[in-house]
């Protein structure tokens, strides 16, 4: 088992202290395709992560209660994902297509502020412990990310309640893209697995409040 899970397994092996005081989602993060073009004199090359999504856990604790909002302290892990990846070189010097893959996995603490009217809405604050691994060069990618949420409680279920909802997280920093030097190579392989990573994220969320 990933040591990373055990914050998240403790939380929810803890006993109950109160009626909907935790909440345990399983999401489908989803990130577009991330690109970046250089051209050195007469020389193009592509380097490209496609879209894909990843399974993720997440268990939450409301801390305080506001009345019709709350406070919450939470855990999320991301459990691994290989996406596709490929570098294309086209020009007078060189021309062909190379592939490979990504992974992309993260644990993350955060805080998350949600208001329940009909609809369950909020934002939240993450800081990702992001590892990036592409079989050649493993890279750590930790920042914090800011994400905002709506979605939709079930009460007329008995002790579970089930949930849904929408989730779009954005990087609050982005990270930029690295320098290619004149043989078409990456002045840092890891900067590069970093601006592949994206900035930008959409999760669709089901779970439970108990």
């Amino acid at each position: 088992m990933n040591f990373k899970l055990l914050p998240i397994l403790a939380l929810v092996a803890s006993p109950v202290l109160a009626e909907e005081r935790w909440h345990l989602d399983l999401g489908l993060n989803h990130r577009r395709s991330q690109t970046v073009s250089y051209l050195i004199g007469s020389q193009n090359y592509r380097f490209q992560r496609d879209p894909g999504s990843a399974l993720s856990l997440q268990a939450g604790y409301r801390a305080w209660d506001f009345g019709q909002s709350d406070l919450a302290f939470t855990g999320e892990y991301q459990f691994n994902k290989s996406f596709n990846g490929s570098v294309t070189a086209s020009g007078p010097t060189a021309n062909g297509k190379g592939t490979g893959d990504l992974d992309i996995r993260y644990f993350a603490p955060g805080v998350q502020w949600t208001f329940h009217r009909t609809l369950d809405f909020g934002a939240g604050l993450q800081y990702r412990f992001t590892h990036l691994d592409d079989g050649l060069t493993p890279a750590s990618n930790d920042r914090p990310w800011l994400n905002v949420q709506v979605g939709y409680t079930f009460r007329n279920a008995a002790k579970l309640k089930p949930h849904v909802a929408l989730r779009l997280a954005a990087a609050v920093t982005s990270s930029r893209a690295p320098v290619l030097t004149a043989g078409g190579t990456s002045e840092d392989p890891r900067q590069m697995l970093r601006y592949l990573e994206g900035n930008s994220e959409t999760s669709l969320r089901f779970g439970v409040r108990f």
